[in-house]
């Protein structure tokens, strides 16, 4: 009996050891899988911090080429880094260590290519102000260069109206001419030979001095033009240009002027006349000056 005692005793004792044991290795199971749960927590904790910064660096722009291509090559790190910790979930300790190392040395590259970003858009903002203002500036020179070149136009303009000769006076008849060369006016065309007009160029202190072409054309009543003989002009023609025309003329001559009243006369000989209202026009230098008329009965 004493013996089975003690037999039983020691059953008793075996078993109490192994619920012992098997209760520490329960607990540390627990404790494992508890280990390993919060491992998981960090690492998808870990993906999500990689995935926030992937987006920050995808919406980078730059306006400068190497930055630019600086932030292409950071993203395809960043995503080989977030495969690598996804392909390894069951990582240990040590590795999970080691890939945020990598990311914390990723993450301070990151932040300086930030800052290169803004000090870049930076510089390109101061300029596109200076560029701004210099085209701004630019305008308003070419705007004063054509404010500038309209008057000096204006001012071409008023010179050139204002050197334009006038006359003072005009007057055109038709004359008898004596065996002496006298001349006594006539309104008759039996009587009529010559043509004659008179006229006063007016003083003109900006027309510049020097030689002016004066030329008479004489009208008929029925508009016909009584045109010089060519021979009998200095150069063999009698046409001259008014406006890119060219025009018969009557009679031609030129002018000495000197800014001055100058009295100028010129005549035309002619031996068939008919009855009616002559006009006689002057051109100076290619320009109408005046008209006058004469009539013959």
């Amino acid at each position: 009996m004493s013996e089975k005692k003690k037999s039983n005793k020691g059953l008793v004792a075996i078993i109490i050891l192994l619920l012992i044991g098997l209760a520490g290795m329960g607990y540390m199971y627990m404790e494992k899988d508890k280990t390993v749960e919060a491992k998981d927590v960090e690492i998808q904790a870990f993906l999500q911090d990689l995935e926030a910064k992937r987006t920050e660096i995808s919406s980078m722009e730059s306006r400068n080429d190497s930055l630019d291509e600086f932030i292409v090559n950071r993203e395809a790190a960043l995503l080989s880094l977030i495969d690598s910790v996804q392909d390894a979930q069951r990582m240990t300790s040590e590795e999970l260590a080691r890939y945020k190392n990598s990311y914390y040395r990723m993450d301070a590259q990151i932040k300086e290519l930030e800052a290169s970003v803004r000090a870049w858009e930076a510089r390109y903002d101061s300029l596109d102000v200076a560029n701004q203002q210099t085209k701004m500036e630019l305008a308003g020179q070419i705007e004063m260069g054509q404010v500038l070149e309209a008057q000096n136009q204006n001012l071409t303009n008023e010179v050139a109206a204002g050197s334009v000769l006038k006359l003072t006076s005009i007057f055109a008849g038709a004359y008898k001419v004596s065996s002496g060369g006298e001349e006594d006016e006539t309104s008759r065309t039996r009587r009529a030979e010559r043509v004659k007009t008179c006229i006063t160029i007016g003083a003109n202190a900006i027309a510049s001095k020097g030689n002016r072409d004066v030329v008479m054309r004489v009208m008929t009543p029925s508009g016909n033009v009584l045109v010089a003989n060519r021979d009998s002009t200095a150069d063999g023609s009698n046409m001259f240009n008014v406006n890119g025309n060219s025009l018969g003329f009557t009679a031609r001559k030129d002018v000495w002027y000197e800014g001055e009243e100058t009295n100028v006369c010129l005549s035309f000989d002619h031996e068939e006349w008919d009855e009616g209202t002559y006009t006689v026009e002057i051109y100076i230098d290619g320009k109408f000056a005046n008209e006058a008329r004469f009539i013959l009965d």
